[in-house]
C-alpha cells in the first residue's frame, strides 16, 4: 500500500469542496482500509423499523462497525456466534481507535455518502431523539414475544419429545440460531444505544 501521509493536508483542504462520491472513488483506487462488504451493502440506506420511523442515517464509526462485524463474523464465526451488538461495537470501538487519520477519513467520506443516500431515500427526514419511555415500551415488546414465541416452540416440541431431548434440542438451537443477531436487528438498533460509543469514537487526529 502507497504511503498517504502526504496527501492528507491536500485532502482535507478540498474536503468540503468536493462532491463525496467523487472523493470516495479517488481512494478507491488505492484505499487506505481493506472493506469486507461491498460498498453497496456498506452504504446502503437502513431500512424502517416496525415503528416507521426513518432510521438515522450511517455515521462514519456505524459503517466502521458494520464492516468489522462482517470480518469478525467472516474470519471467526464461531466465536462471534455469541456476540451480541454491544460486543462488536466494543471490540469495534478499540480498533477504531487505533486507526490513523486517513482511514477514520475514509470513513468519514463514505459516512457523507451513505447521508445522501439516507436523504435520497427519506426526503425531509429530520433526527428525531427516543424518548426513554418509548425505548422502554419497545424493549417490553420485543421481550414479551420472544417469552411468548419460546413458549410455543416448548409445548410443541412437548408433544413428542422427552425432558432431555427437549433440553438437548433447545440448546441446539440456541447454539446454531444464525439469527440470535440478525443483520437487520444489528443494523436496525435504537440510535441512543450507541450514542456513547458514537460519540466517544468520533475522534480527530
Amino acid at each position: 500500500m502507497s504511503d498517504r501521509r502526504g496527501k492528507v493536508p491536500t485532502f482535507n483542504k478540498i474536503f468540503f469542496e468536493t462532491d463525496p462520491e467523487i472523493l470516495m472513488k479517488e481512494m478507491m483506487d488505492d484505499p487506505p482500509y481493506e472493506l469486507t462488504l461491498s460498498l453497496e451493502e456498506l452504504l446502503a440506506a437502513r431500512k424502517k423499523r416496525k415503528s416507521q420511523k426513518p432510521p438515522r442515517a450511517q455515521n462514519k464509526f456505524i459503517l466502521f462497525r458494520k464492516d468489522f462485524t462482517a470480518r469478525a463474523r467472516k474470519e471467526d464465526p464461531v466465536r462471534t456466534k455469541s456476540m451480541n451488538t454491544r460486543d462488536f461495537s466494543t471490540e469495534a470501538k478499540k480498533e477504531w481507535d487505533d486507526q490513523p487519520a486517513e482511514v477514520q477519513q475514509f470513513f468519514t467520506i463514505l459516512a457523507k455518502v451513505a447521508t445522501k443516500k439516507h436523504k435520497a431515500m427519506y426526503p425531509g427526514y429530520v433526527y428525531e431523539p427516543e424518548k426513554k419511555q418509548d425505548k422502554q415500551v419497545a424493549a417490553s415488546e420485543e421481550n414479551l414475544t420472544n417469552d411468548s414465541s419460546d413458549k410455543q416452540a416448548a409445548a410443541s416440541e412437548e408433544n413428542f419429545m422427552d425432558a432431555n431431548k427437549q433440553a438437548a434440542a433447545s440448546e441446539e438451537n440456541f447454539m446454531d440460531d444464525p439469527q440470535a443477531v440478525s443483520e437487520e436487528n444489528f443494523m436496525d438498533d435504537s440510535s441512543d444505544e450507541f450514542e456513547e460509543y458514537v460519540d466517544y469514537s468520533q475522534c480527530s487526529k
